[in-house]
């Protein structure tokens, strides 16, 4: 009996394996890169295989939209049927061709809290798919006002498209740049939604797809295209314009982990679009006071993330990261940057042994500096904890500011340290700024 059992488990394992391979092979064949104007998306043939559902902030010349066929390099001129814009969603014509390869079958209600889905879409103009993996998540009315602060409802409202009351699926994990309009399946391949955004949170972002129910609704839309707010749509993380060159490609492996770079802004640009969710708001607003007589609004940051995890790191720009010692470092002997990740179940060790990594002689050589430092984590928004803390070292010759943050069963340890104080010069000491700010913005994404 028992060994009738395992061989049932073993076949249902197998047959598992096998759907999911069918259901990969089936939403490969039905994407299409999508490219307009100086924008590139994804998008998925859909219902007969005579259209292509995409996302209409991906759309920025509507008299020239092409569209590339999944494993092949030619691309397609394709005409804008229908436009529904509180969906934020087009449908695409491609002339005398109809794919064999579709999809059909959608959600009718919101799929339940926590259900596994992914996507596959083309990463910032990259002529090669990737797939990205989700969960549904948490959101207590399931529409777009329900998942953005209240802060930033009015300029929702200013877009043009999408609205407050769209549904929406919140989905824990991060888009990636050019996966607007890509379709988010569950494992069966039932379509949960359209991916579309998100918007920055300053080095992070928040992700939602748009809830698969509009399918059926702009079919019959009569909407017209207008010309939309493009500073808006500048905001939407997973449609950020694609600049071909050889940045985009940028990242660093750290064991398992593999960083990649996926944007750079100035801190004036982070600030805008990160200050009305930061989740520790008042520990910056002290540093950047601190740092007033520098003009650290011009500061330019590189932001990285590692995918699998969310943890997204901020470096100042241009600093090469190298690995040391099972670490990431960048900068100089004077000021250097330090930053860890690993799959923990011990999160307190974990911190334990970075801290130790970074402040040899931690219990002797090291004092806390409690005007920076907080007393508690602090639980941010999406689950995660975070920790920030300063420290004197060696009789105040060297100075660290460092971020302890955890998200479920993952450590990233962050920190900032200046070493040789009575050497420092005026430009040191702004160099100094940029990387005390870096270490704040450090954190996990959603």
């Amino acid at each position: 009996m028992r060994k009738i059992k395992t061989i049932f488990i073993c076949f249902f394992v197998l047959w598992n394996l096998f759907s999911l391979a069918q259901v990969n092979d089936q939403i490969v064949k039905s994407i299409v890169r999508v490219h307009s104007g100086s924008k590139y998306s994804t998008g998925f043939f859909w219902k007969n295989g005579s259209t292509i559902v995409t996302s209409l902030h991906a759309i920025s010349n509507s008299n020239n939209i092409e569209i590339c066929l999944s494993g092949t390099t030619t691309w397609k001129p394709v005409s804008l049927k229908k436009v529904h814009k509180l969906s934020d969603l087009v449908l695409l014509n491609v002339s005398g061709y109809i794919s064999p390869n579709f999809l059909t079958e959608r959600y009718f209600t919101t799929p339940s809290f926590q259900t596994k889905c992914f996507t596959i879409g083309y990463n910032s103009g990259s002529p090669n798919y990737i797939s990205r993996e989700f969960y549904v998540g948490l959101s207590e009315k399931n529409t777009l006002k329900s998942i953005l602060p209240n802060t930033l409802w009015n300029e929702v409202n200013s877009w043009g498209f999408l609205s407050l009351s769209t549904e929406v699926v919140y989905i824990e994990g991060q888009l990636l740049h050019g996966f607007s309009g890509a379709p988010v399946v569950d494992l069966q391949g039932k379509l949960i939604g359209v991916a579309d955004g998100g918007l920055e949170n300053g080095a992070a972002g928040i992700s939602w797809c748009i809830n698969s129910k509009y399918l059926a609704s702009i079919e019959n839309s009569n909407d017209d295209l207008e010309i939309l707010n493009q500073t808006a749509i500048n905001n939407l993380f997973a449609s950020e314009e694609y600049e071909n060159n050889e940045n985009a490609s940028e990242y660093v492996q750290l064991n398992e982990f593999k960083f990649k770079k996926i944007k750079t802004r100035t801190f004036a640009q982070l600030d805008m679009t990160g200050k009305y969710s930061s989740m520790d708001g008042l520990g910056l607003k002290q540093l950047l006071y601190n740092f007033s007589a520098y003009n650290y609004s011009s500061f330019r940051y590189d932001i990285y993330l590692e995918e699998n995890s969310g943890a997204t790191i901020v470096i100042p720009a241009g600093d090469v990261l190298e690995t040391e010692d099972g670490q990431i470092v960048s900068g100089s002997e004077k000021i250097k940057l330090y930053l860890y990740l690993t799959n923990s179940t011990d999160i307190q060790n974990s911190s334990l042994l970075f801290e130790g990594n970074i402040m040899p002689n931690y219990n002797i050589s090291w004092l806390a500096d409690q005007v920076w430092s907080y007393q508690y984590p602090y639980q941010g928004p999406n689950g995660s904890y975070v920790r920030r803390r300063a420290y004197y070292g060696n009789l105040g010759r060297n100075y660290l500011f460092e971020a302890l943050a955890a998200k479920d069963k993952y450590f990233l340890g962050a920190a900032a340290k200046r070493d040789n104080l009575f050497f420092m010069t005026t430009n040191d000491y702004e160099a100094w700024a940029k990387y005390a700010i870096a270490i704040q913005l450090t954190s996990f994404t959603n």
